[in-house]
């Protein structure tokens, strides 16, 4: 079972999706404790593991509007 969050921001600029879809994932982490990846239109990242699986600097760093 996994849990999917998709949020689209309609403007180019917006560069900060990347940490509301962790945050989404996060309250439905129940449903992928051993797995997570979150994709934007700037990239890709994935983890293995339980707890926290990305951090901040991650998160800015892929930012995203889609």
């Amino acid at each position: 079972m996994c849990g999917i969050v998709a949020i689209v921001h309609f403007d180019p600029q917006f560069n900060e999706v990347a940490g509301p879809v962790s945050f989404g994932l996060t309250e439905v982490r129940h449903r992928g404790k051993e797995a997570a990846g979150i994709k934007t239109n700037r990239g890709f990242l994935k983890s293995r593991g339980t707890g926290q699986v990305f951090t901040e600097e991650q998160l800015r760093a892929l930012g995203g509007y889609i």
